[in-house]
């Protein structure tokens, strides 16, 4: 019934990654380590797999490393990924999970920007711990993604910080 796959889907949305307060390491935790349904190809979690106190002590015993947020804010953090739709409660089988809902498409585009992230590249960048790490990195592959498709003309790609740390939730 379970299966894990080899690609990730990370929202680009504005209230996700425009918003400081929401920790793209424990977003992308729960993304490493879902599931797909064979039959409706629903991407979920088990809530049993993804408490607080879990996921603490994945950072702190099997990591070595402190946990990027502390308890009680972890646990206001997945409501407000619900709350934000990145999340949504749901049950299988009768246990509780979070569906991770994939993007809806509409007229043929997306409804918010996303990146695909190998998993492993995921679980890297989850383990690296580092606060804003996987939001930068959407967001530069995204910009990469979209000047290699507009520019053909073998110019590379450039940023600004300013303009990362506006994406990010840091008025330059």
């Amino acid at each position: 019934m379970e299966e894990k796959n080899v690609k990730r889907r990370f929202p680009l949305k504005e209230e996700f990654l425009g918003d400081k307060t929401m920790n793209d390491i424990i977003y992308g935790y729960l993304l490493a380590n879902s599931y797909l349904t064979k039959d409706t190809h629903k991407r979920y979690c088990w809530k049993t797999d993804v408490t607080a106190g879990k996921i603490i002590k994945y950072f702190n015993e099997e990591l070595g490393i402190e946990s990027p947020v502390k308890e009680r804010a972890l646990r206001d953090m997945l409501k407000a990924f619900v709350k934000i739709d990145l999340l949504k409660e749901d049950k299988l089988d009768k246990k509780a999970i979070y569906i991770i809902p994939d993007v809806k498409w509409v007229d043929g585009k997306p409804e918010y920007l996303y990146v695909e992230i190998k998993t492993e590249t995921l679980k890297f960048l989850v383990d690296a711990a580092n606060s804003n790490v996987i939001k930068v990195y959407t967001f530069l592959k995204l910009k990469q993604q979209q000047h290699d498709k507009y520019h053909k003309n073998g110019n590379s790609f450039r940023f600004a910080k300013e303009d990362l740390l506006d994406v990010i939730g840091y008025k330059a």
